[in-house]
Parts: C-alpha cells; structure tokens; sequence
C-alpha cells in the first residue's frame, strides 16, 4: 500500500501527511528518504516541510507538474536542534486522472547520499534524458553483455548477479548517443565526482561527462576514452566553482567495432575534494549540453586517471562540445500497440513489455529498468 492524493470529480485536491515526533537531528543532520510518483496528467505540487516544536515550518523539498510514470525517489537532508514533525503536502490540478502519491518514508539519522548510486536495487534518480524512441537507452545489466565488448561482472559485487549501467551496442536506435542525467544535486561549488567505467580494449567507444545548471547551461566537461586493459576503470574530478544547484550528465557514444559497449556502475558525488590523487584535467567551459565530439587519440601519460590495478590505464581530458555525427540505422517502423525491440527487426506486443518472458531476441523487453 501507498498514500496518495486523487480527486475523481476534476477538480483540485490537497491533503497533509504528518509524521510522528522526529528528534533533533545530530552534527551530521539527518535524510529523509521517500517514492513518489506524479505521473501524467498531474500538473500538481508535492511539498516536504520540516515543522518545529513553535509550529513554524521550513520547506526542505518539492516538485511540481508531471514527474513521468515512474516511481522516483526523493531525498532532503535538515538540521535540527528541537522536535519537531515531517509534514507532506500535496495538491492536484483539476484533471480527474491526475495523483500525487508517496511511499516508504525512511528517516535515516545521516546525510543524503544524493546523485551517487551502486545500481544495485534501481537508477536512484539517475534518467535516460527525454523520451525520444530514436536514442539510445541506459539500463541496468547483470553478467556478460550479448557483445562479449562489456564486464561480465559488476564493479560493487563483483559478481554475475550484480548489477551495472549499460548502453548496449546491440541498440540499433537511430541516433547512436545515450544521455544519462542525475538528479538537481546542491554539492557546489567543489564537488568530487567518481565513477567506474568500463570500455572494451580498442574499442572506439567514448564518455562524456558533463556538468549543467538548472536552465541547462554548460559549466564543464571530461571525455573519457577506452583503457589499456579490459578492467573496470575509476574516473575522479574535482569540479571547481559549480553553480549552487546542477545536475550531472553522463553522454555514451558506442564506437562502430563490434565490442563497443559502454558499462558504468558506483557512482559518487560529494562536497569537497576527492581522496587520494585527482586527476588531472584542464577544465574548458562547454558550449552545448546534449552532444560530444571526438578528438585525436592521446598515448596515456601522467594525465590518466587513476585506475583499478597499476596496468590499466585510460585517458581523459576536457573538451568542448559542438553538433556530434552518429551513426545511423535502418528504422523499423512498430503498429500502434506494439513495443520496438531496436534490433532492426523485431516488433512485439506491448502487453508482453516486462512480464518476465524475454520476447526480444535480445531481451530489451524485459530491461524494464529503463523502458
């Protein structure tokens, strides 16, 4: 079961959830952790305040108007001396369809761990940017890619069973770029980004992250090329005067050989330095958000980053972005009704879309993670 807020004679509905007495918060604040869902057509307002024992209340968090069909997750991190009562507030527009729901309110006596994911149990907020069928698509993956170009095992676990990101070369999308974007994160202005990824040896395959503020302005960028050795590989950057709200941007490009997938997993960001050594990296300010370009290929030098073992090596550095070329492929025209399995062929029956049956030949029915 679930709460939430609905109202079947269009017209508007509000309603207040109020939680128990919460304890004044530690040194290190605490997080209040929660689902949402606000699918459309709710063009509503979902509000999280943190009321104290004189009544008064701060907002600590909120959305408004169609959040997708998919059940987020939210965090708000607050600080504390006195009791004091979470309260949700939530109202819909008059539309009899629309709803604003909650579920599995968690009080955890830490920070938020915002923007950072193991892609163990979900994407934790990180999304495929738009809803554009002709793009490629992230999803979460376990064991070996159909390739034999990605892990065969995860980066957390290490195992077959765990969990990682995925942009499957075997995608026959149209426009042959995947755009991954975090939640609005309030690390700046430096933040430590980390991340593992994983590129066949060879492979012409190319990440870049970005860093935007929240009208979509570019701030930086790192392009990320294959390794030396097929390892998962660690990718850290400390990112300088970030503006006080951003998200990140993770742009995969498959390269045109054949094991060209793209793997991620253990993502963190934070406030302050990253441990150990940085990786070095000029920073150059990028002109547009949504596309990369390659650049000539450097031999790795002292300006790699830091790698899982001393014999895998990767290079990095800045770059500014213009109007990217990708690759193309024949487009397979689906029925109304039906699910396009992106291999070029295949159309299946939506009503077969996740119900544990791989349909697909290659199974992205049932990669529900990112449908």
């Amino acid at each position: 079961p679930y709460m939430f807020i609905r109202n079947p004679w269009a017209v508007e509905a509000s309603g207040h959830l109020v939680s128990k007495k919460v304890e004044a918060s530690g040194p290190n604040g605490r997080c209040f952790s929660f689902w949402y869902n606000m699918r459309h057509p709710n063009s509503g307002t979902l509000n999280l305040y943190l009321r104290t024992a004189d009544n008064s209340s701060d907002l600590i968090w909120t959305r408004s108007g169609p959040q997708g069909r998919a059940w987020l997750r939210g965090y708000a991190d607050t600080f504390s001396d006195t009791l004091g009562n979470a309260v949700f507030t939530g109202s819909t527009s008059g539309n009899s369809h629309a709803a604003v729901a909650v579920d599995d309110v968690v009080i955890d006596p830490y920070g938020c761990p915002a923007g950072s994911c193991q892609f163990e149990e979900d994407f934790c907020n990180w999304r495929n940017f738009g809803t554009n069928s002709n793009t490629m698509r992230w999803y979460r993956n376990s064991g070996p890619t159909m390739s034999a170009g990605g892990p065969s095992v995860d980066h957390t676990l290490k195992t077959e069973k765990g969990h990682y990101l995925l942009l499957d070369a075997q995608d026959l999308a149209k426009v042959q770029i995947g755009v991954l974007d975090s939640e609005l994160l309030s690390y700046g202005p430096n933040t430590c980004f980390r991340m593992f990824y994983h590129m066949d040896q060879g492979s012409d395959a190319k990440i870049t992250v970005h860093f935007l503020g929240v009208s979509g302005e570019s701030e930086f960028g790192y392009k990320l090329q294959a390794p030396g050795k097929n390892n998962w590989t660690l990718f850290q950057q400390d990112v300088a005067n970030l503006p006080s709200i951003y998200r990140v941007r993770i742009i995969g490009i498959p390269g045109s050989k054949r094991k060209s997938d793209i793997a991620i997993d253990d993502i963190e960001v934070f406030s302050g330095k990253c441990s150990g050594e940085r990786v070095p990296s000029t920073e150059v300010p990028l002109t547009t958000p949504d596309s990369a370009t390659s650049s000539t290929e450097t031999t790795p030098t002292k300006t790699a980053p830091i790698v899982e073992s001393t014999t895998s090596e990767a290079t990095s550095e800045s770059v500014s972005t213009t109007s990217a070329e990708p690759r193309t492929a024949p487009v397979l025209a689906c029925r109304p009704g039906e699910f396009n399995c992106r291999d070029g062929e295949h159309c299946i029956p939506s009503a077969l879309l996740c119900d544990g049956v791989k349909d697909c030949p290659n199974g992205l029915d049932e990669k529900c993670g990112a449908l």
